[in-house]
């Protein structure tokens, strides 16, 4: 059985390309431009993984966060951002509201990011 993968962004170049990638390595791919329609997808479905923005409509990333803390879903999440991150993953302009939601996340990552690197994460978050 494919491995699900749910992104929520609203770039949707990014989404397209992401998905053409992904499914050319074998999972199965949905995306959805807005946090209010990411949330009601992961109120339905099961994941493997998540890739998530923070700056999207809707509900942020931040919201869909501070949601999936309450909820039993044990979707791995991969925060992809492009709000200035360092690279071990804490932030250079975040409040500690946002920071502690940030653990939640098993990656955070810098977009643009190399897309071997973001497979590779995927790939060990996935199994």
């Amino acid at each position: 059985m494919k491995k699900k993968i749910l992104l929520i962004d609203d770039d949707r170049e990014l989404c397209e390309e992401y998905t053409d990638i992904f499914e050319a390595e074998g999972y199965y791919v949905k995306t959805e431009i807005n946090g209010i329609t990411g949330k009601k997808t992961l109120e339905t479905e099961l994941f493997d993984v998540l890739l998530l923005d923070l700056k999207i409509p809707g509900l942020t990333g931040f919201e869909i966060l501070q949601w999936l803390k309450v909820t039993a879903n044990p979707i791995k999440i991969i925060v992809v951002s492009g709000r200035p991150l360092k690279n071990a993953g804490h932030s250079t302009n975040f409040n500690a509201e946002e920071e502690s939601l940030l653990t939640l996340a098993s990656a955070v990552i810098n977009k643009p990011s190399k897309i071997k690197y973001l497979i590779d994460v995927v790939a060990t978050l996935a199994n």
